[in-house]
Order: C-alpha cells, then structure tokens, then sequence
C-alpha cells in the first residue's frame, strides 16, 4: 500500500492539476494530498489579492508587494 501512495504523490508532482483533475473521483490517500493543496491555493490566491487592493507603491510592507510591482514594471504598467 505505502507503494500507491507513492505513486499517487508522484503523479500529483508531475501532473500538477491535471493528475487532481483525474484523481479526484478516486477514493485513496491522495485526497488529502488534493485537499491541502487547494486550501494553500486558495491561501495564496486570498493573500495576493489582499496585499493588490493595499498596495503602495511608495512603501512595500512585504516580499508580496516588492514581487507585485516588479510584476507591473515588467508588464509596463502603473501600480
């Protein structure tokens, strides 16, 4: 059984969001693998648009902010 779930980890690191896609109706031990990486998807996505909606170009309060400006400085656009 520990081989399976090996598999299934390895299928999720190769494949990303298609092997969860796939994965997902399956019952097994990689649906909590899925579960937390949505919930940290989902952080990360609520994190960013937070720091976006306070963002002062002026004074970054956090690597989120210094990473969002060189982002629209690379894309040529005002904060």
């Amino acid at each position: 059984m520990p081989n399976s779930s090996i598999f299934f980890i390895y299928l999720a690191t190769m494949f990303g969001w298609l092997a969860g896609w796939l994965l997902r109706p399956f019952p097994g031990p990689h649906q909590k693998i899925l579960d937390n990486a949505c919930e940290i998807f989902q952080f990360i996505d609520k994190t960013i648009q937070e720091h976006r909606q306070t963002l002062d170009a002026e004074n970054p309060k956090a690597y989120i902010d210094a990473y969002l400006l060189e982002m629209d400085k690379v894309r040529g656009q005002d904060p």
